[in-house]
């Protein structure tokens, strides 16, 4: 309810990491990732905590102690753990990260842009 882009952040959270448009793929991706990364510091080892929080909000799983009752969380948390076992079990392509000449990071899996 509210979120938005490409991350589904809520506009208080896209704000605290310091976006300044929501709409702009490069902000959103980056600040849903470091959101990510901080929620993982706060539930360390709990990717189920992790994804609850990303869902419905830290202070829903603290308030719960645990994933809270809503299904829409339920369901997204037993979805994304499911995608993570498939992934896990299919065949890994590398990624690479590259910075361009004129410092755009791209992201890839054709090694002919890594390389050269």
């Amino acid at each position: 309810k509210g979120a938005l882009g490409l991350m589904q952040l809520m506009p208080g959270t896209a704000r605290d990491y310091g976006v300044e448009n929501i709409f702009d793929a490069v902000q959103n991706i980056e600040a849903g990732v470091k959101y990510i990364k901080d929620l993982q510091k706060s539930f360390p080892g709990r990717t189920d905590l992790v994804l609850a929080a990303y869902n419905a909000g830290p202070k829903a799983v603290a308030r719960y102690e645990g994933v809270p009752p809503y299904p829409e969380t339920k369901t997204y948390v037993a979805r994304v753990k499911r995608y993570m076992r498939e992934m896990s079990s299919a065949r890994r392509t590398p990624i690479y990260q590259i910075i361009d000449e004129n410092g755009r990071r791209i992201v890839t899996n054709d090694p002919r842009l890594a390389y050269r």
